[in-house]
């Protein structure tokens, strides 16, 4: 998502010119209650761009198994963005003819929440009995995906990717 689709939803909420909403830095300040602003405005702008970027990586993460993990500058306000996004991912969908199912087979967590995260981490395992013996094994039949921040910054996490992929390419060649 990028900074003018912020701006640009924020002008929309606050009735004002998109040259003259706050940079995303003072938007999240505004939306936080750390500076005077449009708080209402702040907070949907920011809910907007998770809607969008939730339906986004719904869409994306279909394609792979794996964490989703969100980086950039924009991440530095996620605590007022990533519910929405996850709460985005967790939705249903509704086809033409009016029904409804899960837009994902998984159930998506905030791992920056520490309550999400200890759900996520938990599972739902249950005990079931193996057919045609006594024997009982632990089963987790819940299909999750996690959602979290960048610790390490973008540039960071894009360098250590491109490096361990250099180092595989090379051994591959061996």
């Amino acid at each position: 998502m990028s900074i003018r689709a912020l701006r640009r939803f924020y002008a929309r909420g606050a009735g004002i010119r998109e040259d003259e909403a706050p940079s995303p830095k003072e938007m999240f300040e505004i939306a936080t209650g750390r500076v005077t602003g449009n708080k209402t405005a702040a907070v949907k702008a920011f809910r907007e761009m998770a809607e969008a970027a939730g339906d986004a990586i719904s869409n994306a993460i279909t394609l792979i198994d794996g964490l989703v993990v969100i980086g950039g500058g924009l991440s530095g306000a996620s605590e007022i963005f990533l519910p929405f996004i996850v709460e985005e991912m967790n939705t249903t969908y509704e086809k033409p003819d009016g029904t409804k199912f899960r837009r994902l087979i998984a159930n998506v967590y905030n791992l920056e929440d520490s309550g999400q995260l200890q759900k996520f981490l938990k599972g739902s395992t249950k005990e079931i009995t193996v057919p045609g013996s006594g024997k009982k094994v632990k089963y987790d039949p819940e299909m999750r995906l996690g959602v979290g921040v960048s610790k390490i910054g973008t540039s960071k996490a894009i360098s250590i990717g491109a490096y361990a992929f250099a180092l595989k390419s090379i051994d591959k060649r061996d």
